[in-house]
This record gives structure tokens, sequence and C-alpha cells, in this order.
């Protein structure tokens, strides 16, 4: 395929003609062949390839390839001269393609439905090796996953400076973790009535030698893409109950500790049987560890995620759902699953001194929780008008700018014994 792409492709330079090439990925395939077997994986592909053949068998000059287990490419030649012209051409041949995933396929008793995510990549291109252009839709491909099972992404060069970016960061990060280039601060939570601590919310920090802290949103989403987050959340965990255990030695208020908790790393295989050894390890973090997991998390698999939290519970530690109505936000779950706090979004805090809108939400929300028992933590404080009108709504507890930035351990030793 390769040899015949490079022709396709210095055929249309001598033309002064463009194409395109298209990349084709099943979607979710490998779950198809580990639920029902590689003979039913087998024939699927089979009738793909066949459905894809009649596809292509009216399409002028069209070459058709099958480059591994569930990808296929298409060959266009001959789209048009102007760029323009020849991505609409290109469009038109993605929609088609994935109406060809509109119809079920028929195995035997089986009736599978499929969408497959496609990448492009247009040629030529001035001073692009030839080998490139596969290369290209295989990342534009990888995007289109991203967006969306049966979506289409073109290749730009923006595309592929960000996958090395996220590349060079994921690498990075592996080493940061070996080098101890991680650290833990600490962000209060106080009461809204007289700003009594309460607790307190454990945040990542990023801090390469010699340079500047790199922000979570940065690294953060990078790590969720692989088992990397998992290692992270377990340091977390293991660094946290730490330090919290040892601050049970003094006279601190200390109150509860939160730990983020990536959706990876709470639906991994070994996630109930680490934090069993960690309360083990630290009992005095028994009932005083609150793990943060967002709406999504649990949604994935309802009946999976109820058992886990089950189980969570019976260790004496404290569930609470972050970001709360910024999600699904269906009511339903919450009488389901054991869950103690909810923790309020910033973007219906920053401006609920000033829309009634946000006011009422909040006012439902914590109507809501007292009804079921919940304890409440309105994030991202950083007005006294807002936390007045917390105050005037009794929202137990919050955390913010206002009263105390995220802070390292000794800085939060510092400002605990000053309260």
């Amino acid at each position: 395929m390769v040899g015949h792409i490079n022709q396709t492709v210095a055929q249309a330079e001598l033309d002064s003609s463009r194409g395109a090439l298209l990349l084709l990925d099943l979607d979710d395939f490998k779950n198809i062949n580990d639920s029902l077997g590689y003979a039913i994986g087998d024939k699927l592909l089979i009738q793909v390839a066949e459905r894809l053949t009649q596809f292509t068998k009216h399409l002028d000059g069209v070459s058709l390839a099958r480059i591994g287990s569930d990808e296929f490419v298409l060959l266009c030649p001959d789209l048009g001269h102007g760029y323009t012209s020849a991505k609409t051409r290109a469009e038109q041949l993605a929609h088609s393609l994935n109406e060809q995933f509109v119809i079920p396929f028929e195995l035997d008793t089986l009736r599978l439905h499929l969408s497959a995510s496609i990448g492009i990549s247009l040629f030529p291109v001035a001073q692009l090796g030839q080998e490139e252009y596969l290369r290209q839709a295989d990342t534009a491909n990888h995007i289109a996953k991203q967006v969306a099972p049966g979506s289409h992404v073109f290749f730009s060069q923006e595309m592929a400076d960000e996958i090395q970016d996220r590349l060079r960061i994921s690498n990075d990060l592996q080493q940061a973790l070996a080098n101890n280039e991680l650290d833990l601060y600490f962000q209060p939570q106080q009461q809204v009535a007289d700003n009594k601590p309460v607790g307190m919310e454990a945040l990542l920090r990023w801090i390469p030698p010699g340079k500047k802290t790199i922000p979570p949103s940065v690294f953060i989403p990078v790590a969720e893409e692989t088992s990397l987050i998992c290692d992270i959340g377990n340091w977390v965990l293991q660094q946290a109950c730490a330090c919290f255990q040892r601050w049970q030695h003094s006279s601190l208020p200390l109150g509860n500790l939160s730990v983020n908790i990536s959706a990876r790393h709470f639906h991994s295989p070994d996630f109930i049987a680490r934090l069993t050894v960690l309360m083990q390890q630290y009992p005095g973090c028994r009932h005083n560890l609150t793990l943060e997991v967002t709406e999504g998390v649990f949604l994935e698999n309802l009946t999976e995620s109820r058992s886990r939290m089950a189980h969570i519970k019976a260790l004496g530690v404290n569930l609470s759902i972050d970001d709360f109505g910024t999600g699904y936000s269906s009511f339903a779950y919450l009488r389901e699953l054991p869950v103690d706090e909810l923790k309020l979004d910033r973007s219906f805090i920053q401006y609920i001194d000033q829309r009634p809108q946000d006011k009422a939400i909040i006012a439902c929300l914590l109507d809501l929780a007292r009804t079921l028992g919940m304890s409440v933590v309105a994030e991202g404080v950083e007005t006294e008008q807002q936390l007045a009108t917390l105050a005037e709504l009794n929202c137990p507890a919050y955390q913010g700018y206002l009263r105390a930035h995220p802070m390292s351990e000794a800085d939060l030793i510092a400002w605990l014994e000053k309260h």
C-alpha cells in the first residue's frame, strides 16, 4: 500500500491535482473480540471488508486496503485542483463511509451495531515525505476517536504538534514520578458561619528542578490517557495518608482530608486492595479520608461502581461527588449510592451573588443535600459577597482563594496553628 500511496502522490504532484488518504478504524472492536470471541470478530471483519469493497467499487480511481486488524485505508486521487474543493469532496466521502455502518451487521443470530472513526490526510503537501501521509491520517484518526465514535477529523500541523507535546509531557511525567518531582499542596476547607477549619483537599503539583511549577490542568489530562494516572493516584493517596497520620500527633484542627480520584484509577482492578492496605498502614485516616470522584466516574458502570463504593465505605472511607451540577446531574443515582458529600462547582459559585438563577440552583442543591443527609462544600469562593450569599443560604462549608490558597505542608501547619 505504501508504494501505491507514493505513486498516487507523485502523480498528483505532476497533474497539479489533489487527493486524500482516509484511514478508517473500527470503534471498540477490541471489546467485540474480548466479549464475543475472535471467531465472531473475524467474521465481522470480513463483512466490513465486503461492505467497503462494494462502496469503493463505484468510486472512480479509489483504492481500498486493510492495513491492520481493524484498520482500512482508502486512497482517493483526483478530488479537485483546489484545496477547498478537495477537502469538501473528502468530507463527503467520509460521510458516505459512515453511512455504510448505519445498517447493523448480521452474524448468525447476532445483530451488531458498529461505527468507525476516520482520519483524513490531504495530498500533496509541499516538502512532505510521501511516507508521512499515512502517519498524518493515523494522527487524525486518533483525535477523531477522542472527539466521538464515528466522527472524522482532518489532519493539521497544530494537531501533530499537540500530540507531540502530550507525548513529551507523558514521558517527562513518568520521569518526574521516579525522580520525586511531584509534591502535595493542601487547600483548607472552612465553615461558612465562622471560618473554622473543617478539613483540607490534597492537590498535586509538579515542580521540575529549576523550572516553573507545571499546573495539574496541563499534565493530569495527559496522565489520564494511560495507566500513568493510576501510578500517580497511588502515590498521591500514599503521601496524603502519610501526612495526615503524621499530623494527628499534634493538636492541629485537621478535620477531613479529601483526595481526588480519577475514573481510570477508581475502576482499576487493584484499587480496593490498595486502599485496604493503606487503611491498615494508616489507621488514623479511617473516617477522616474522603475520596472525591466526578459523576462520570460511577455513571460509566453504575452496578460496579455501587459495589466498589460499598467496599470503600466498609473501609471507613468517605465519598464525595466533585464538581456536582456540571456533569450528568441525575438525582436518581444519589438515592442509590453511599455518598457523604457534594462539592458545588465553582462555575455556580462565581456569580452566585449576581445571578438569581445560580443562587436558586445552589439553594435547591443545599436543600437536597440536607434531605439526603449529605454535607456540602462550595468550591472556588473568592469574594466576601460570594461567602455572604452562601451564609444566607446556610451552606455549611467552603474552600477558595478568599481565605486560603493551596499551600505546602509547612505552610499548612503554620496556617492551622494560626487558626
